[in-house]
């Protein structure tokens, strides 16, 4: 079309009801994005705004089976007086103050005592641990992190366990808790990533 033929269109011209459905599709459409057309916010904004800004819901408690009640109920959790973060952090107090307080947060934490391949006499250990913890008024949790083909090899795999000798090694570890109360984390990174290994690994 020539720019001639262009010039001579008549302009477009919209019946009023149209005109005015236009102009509410417009202002709906700027309100939705934020932008409303005559600086004011709408009701819409503030409903938007009131969602944005409520705070999260808590998520449920954990329902308990009353066959395997809950372990961490009511317990107290054991803070290790001589972690690398308590160490670290009295090491810093003098020459590094501020990170000292920021290293303190660490170490007032419980923590959970990790037990794999590097320990040499895995029963007693666990029982010198479980005892200490006990001791101290306090439930001890522990991770047992030995299990075969752990981390499918990855970065935390690092051990030649075989199922027989993991039996044996488990078997340890329960003895020296013995009757006591505590919690074990089973094995984090052979569980709950099993899927890498063939059916007859998993087995």
């Amino acid at each position: 079309m020539s720019p001639s033929a262009r010039s001579t269109r008549p302009a477009l011209s919209l019946p009023a009801p149209s005109a005015r459905l236009l102009a509410i599709l417009l202002a709906a459409a700027a309100a939705c994005s934020g932008d409303s057309p005559t600086g004011v916010s709408s009701d819409a904004d503030l409903a938007r705004r009131r969602v944005k800004d409520a705070p999260v819901p808590a998520p449920p408690p954990p329902t308990v089976s009353p066959d395997a009640p809950n372990l961490l109920a009511g317990a107290t959790l054991w803070i290790d007086p001589y972690s690398n973060a308590r160490k670290t952090a009295d090491a810093w107090r003098v020459t590094r103050p501020a990170d000292a307080l920021q290293m303190d947060k660490v170490a007032a934490q419980p923590t959970a005592r990790w037990i794999g391949n590097w320990n040499t006499n895995v029963q007693a250990d666990v029982d010198a641990a479980t005892t200490t913890i006990t001791s101290a008024g306090a439930m001890p949790i522990f991770v047992a992190y030995n299990i075969p083909q752990r981390d499918c090899g990855g970065l935390s795999g690092g051990n030649s366990t075989t199922a027989d000798a993991y039996r044996s090694w488990i078997t340890a570890f329960a003895n020296g808790i013995g009757t006591r109360r505590a919690t074990v984390v089973l094995e984090p990174d052979a569980l709950a990533a099993m899927d890498c290994l063939s059916s007859t690994d998993q087995q």
